[in-house]
């Protein structure tokens, strides 16, 4: 970012592609004037492993370089952006559980679900479980290990969250278009960037994007662009 004109595209618009533009284009040095951010998506936002995933986030998790800074980001953004209530961002426990099944045809009674709250923490001596954890019966719990707690742990809706920070990119003018990016153009062969072409989804049609700066985050499908 820098007094020079800049037209970044971006190709993907999963959980990094949204994220991408929205930092872009809240940057201090980004100017409506001279900066343009653009986000190529093949067919939804989020549609792919970004709405789908687990959505748990954690400061303990692995990579240790990156995974504290993850967990405060995210926690910033649903301060400021009213994450609660437009992703389901929410403080849990995490643990790592092995319980035995039962038999097919069985049904939870509210006597169960009542042995289950008078044992919770009385059935298993050596197990301490959340008192959230009223949905599985102790009983059936053969090992209990915690992993994280509300403090340090968090779990959002991955597609929710996808969408609500390209709307927040969208506010702050970027640009999103459903299209097939199909290559990366060069000027003269020589490695400079100069546009992306996209077939649109709706038309079929083939377009072009001036650009400065490209940026892929197209996960598996990066080799399409990137052989």
């Amino acid at each position: 970012m820098g007094s020079k004109d800049k037209s970044i595209v971006i190709t993907g618009g999963g959980v990094i592609g949204s994220c991408i533009a929205y930092y872009l284009t809240s940057h201090p040095r980004y100017d409506r004037k001279s900066h343009t951010v653009t986000v190529l998506e093949a067919s939804s936002i989020g549609g792919g492993a970004s709405g789908k995933a687990g959505g748990v986030i954690a400061s303990w998790a692995y990579p240790s370089c990156l995974a504290p800074l993850s967990y405060r980001l995210h926690c910033e953004l649903a301060d400021k952006h009213g994450g609660i209530q437009k992703w389901g961002f929410r403080h849990v426990y995490c643990a790592d559980v092995d319980a035995m099944g039962e038999a097919v045809g069985h049904a939870a009674t509210t006597q169960d679900y009542a042995h289950f709250h008078s044992h919770i923490f009385s059935s298993r001596s050596n197990k301490q479980f959340p008192p959230e954890l009223d949905w599985i019966t102790p009983d059936k719990i053969t090992s209990y290990t915690e992993l994280g707690r509300p403090e340090n742990t968090a779990q959002v809706h991955p597609h929710l969250f996808t969408n609500s920070i390209a709307d927040a990119a969208i506010e702050n003018s970027a640009r999103f278009i459903t299209g097939y990016a199909t290559s990366l153009n060069q000027i003269n062969n020589g490695g400079q960037i100069k546009s992306v072409s996209y077939e649109a989804k709706q038309t079929n049609e083939l377009n072009e994007i001036n650009a400065t700066d490209v940026v892929i985050a197209a996960g598996p499908w990066t080799k399409n662009l990137l052989p």
